[in-house]
């Protein structure tokens, strides 16, 4: 809800904006080898026609791996990874868009 004090007036109004749906999830997680990013709602298409990457970071917040995201359905390898907690993020143009934990398990 966002109120806003009219100057011409003293009175508030309160208006109502309706914020896009954007789903994503990570499946399986724990991953072992590879884990498949889903993207679901509208707003992600418009994100995907502009362009997004999923970043994949360590504890420590070194980049260890890079995807470049074309689908709402991704395959990420995790293959050679050690086992651990790790960060994914997706990137948009305009920054980071969403942040995930990715668990990795032998």
């Amino acid at each position: 809800i966002n109120t806003i004090l009219r100057p011409d007036t003293s009175t508030v109004a309160a208006e109502y904006t309706e914020l896009p749906i954007m789903k994503l999830g990570l499946a399986p997680n724990p991953a072992r080898e590879a884990t498949t990013l889903l993207l679901e709602g509208e707003e992600w298409e418009r994100h995907l026609a502009a362009g997004l990457t999923a970043r994949l970071t360590g504890a420590n917040g070194r980049s260890l791996r890079r995807f470049p995201l074309a689908d709402p359905r991704t395959a990420l390898s995790v293959r050679g990874l050690p086992p651990g907690i790790y960060l994914l993020s997706i990137h948009a143009p305009t920054g980071v868009i969403a942040t995930l934990r990715v668990a990795i398990q032998r």
